[in-house]
């Protein structure tokens, strides 16, 4: 004989833990989430003025001469060759 399912007893579960665990973590998320897009607001704006800064003319190269040439027609040290005698005291 299968016994009446009505006369057995069901546990009861206490779900509030879980109910404010997930409210919690949506709490989180929705300030995450709040960071984030500001985050990612500043950036956009940032890459804007970083893409105004660098929209002007750039700035003819030094000539090929004088990179090539240590010496100026003084006979005085330039660029590397005078730093490095600044530097070992030459």
């Amino acid at each position: 004989m299968i016994p009446f399912i009505g006369s057995i007893q069901q546990p009861t579960i206490d779900l509030a833990p879980l109910v404010s665990h997930i409210a919690t973590l949506e709490d989180q998320v929705q300030r995450l989430t709040e960071a984030s897009t500001l985050w990612q607001e500043r950036a956009a704006h940032l890459e804007n003025q970083l893409k105004q800064l660098t929209a002007g003319d750039v700035a003819p190269e030094t000539a090929p001469e004088a990179v090539a040439s240590p010496r100026s027609d003084e006979g005085t040290p330039t660029g590397v060759l005078a730093w490095w005698k600044r530097l070992w005291g030459a």
